[in-house]
């Protein structure tokens, strides 16, 4: 997941460098962007399924998950830190980017427990939940106003989560599963890295930021190894390895990280941050979609509950997800 960032292009606003745009070109520029923020969640959706598969059939638990879902992250940051260009930055800054990428790294302990418990078409839509902690956060350590759509898409977003995680053979007891409870940590931990990644991007370039903190990825990656129990499992998961394991989750960490340039791109193009991650709230359908495709034509790969009671569960969760995003973000 990538949280948005308001970025500038040289001297001007994104929205001042469209506005300078022939009406021509401006057609193309706002096709532009568009297209990029639509590919970024498509990317990060299979890498979703990949994380459900992984955890599945190939890493059985979630230390050996964590830690062979950062070993692509190894190569980057070397290959950054030796030919990289990276601009200075104070050590302050410093530990800040590094925390935010090892919070992000932290984040998917939960993500990952949460994907045991339920589908991943059930899950990655609380991501959504996001966008609520940075507002909120905001509002309190940094004395960020919110609006009244906001706390209205506040609640939507709450009841979306609900909708989608509620157990409906217990339904009268009203019984939320613990995916849920699950991704409210990792949503929190995503939003504080995101908020730390605004500040620290208001004085170092994107690229001085993003190898430090996937330098604090990396770190908390290695950083299991500390706990003995998780250590004993990730050597024995290193030692059992086959090639194919090492392959899935290369390729793997390269969805993840196309998402994160093509998002990139979207947010340096598109007028705001806001507009831009309206767009990206497309990923849950794409999961739900892929999913349910997979499941129907390869089910040794992918196997969601596509019953139609689920299937329109999922898919009212997710529209009412979608439409609070789009208050608390546009209004």
């Amino acid at each position: 997941m990538c949280a948005p960032i308001e970025l500038t292009c040289g001297e001007f606003s994104c929205t001042e460098l469209a506005e300078c745009i022939e009406p021509g070109p401006v057609i193309l520029f706002i096709m532009t962007w568009i297209v990029l923020a639509l590919i970024a969640p498509l990317f990060w959706a299979f890498s979703n399924l990949f994380d459900k598969y992984a955890l599945d059939r190939v890493s059985k638990n979630i230390p050996d998950f964590i830690f062979f879902g950062t070993m692509g992250s190894f190569v980057v940051v070397l290959s950054l830190l030796s030919f990289a260009n990276l601009g200075p930055i104070s050590n302050n800054l410093l530990v800040l980017a590094i925390l935010g990428g090892a919070l992000i790294n932290y984040s998917y302990i939960f993500y990952a427990k949460a994907l045991e418990k339920a589908d991943a078409s059930s899950v990655v839509p609380l991501f959504q939940t996001i966008p609520i902690f940075v507002l909120v956060l905001g509002f309190l350590f940094f004395d960020e106003l919110i609006s009244k759509a906001q706390f209205i898409g506040f609640f939507v977003v709450f009841v979306g989560g609900l909708v989608l995680t509620i157990d409906r053979s217990v339904l009268r007891k009203f019984k939320i599963n613990k995916g849920f409870w699950l991704m409210l940590p990792s949503s929190l931990m995503i939003a504080v890295s995101t908020l730390l990644a605004d500040h620290v991007l208001e004085s170092v370039s994107f690229i001085t930021f993003f190898t430090y903190d996937l330098v604090g990825f990396s770190l908390a990656g290695i950083s299991l190894l500390l706990y003995s129990p998780w250590r004993k499992t990730i050597i024995k998961g290193i030692k059992e390895a086959r090639p194919p394991k090492y392959l899935l989750y290369f390729i793997n960490d390269g969805f993840d990280m196309a998402g994160h340039i093509f998002y990139t791109f979207a947010l340096i193009s598109a007028p705001s941050a806001a507009l831009a991650s309206v767009v990206l709230g497309v990923q849950p359908f794409y999961v739900l979609v892929l999913g349910t495709l997979l499941t129907l034509f390869m089910p040794k790969i992918i196997k969601e509950n596509i019953s139609k009671s689920e299937f329109s569960q999922k898919l009212l969760g997710i529209l009412i997800i979608s439409t609070g995003i789009i208050l608390i973000s546009l209004l």
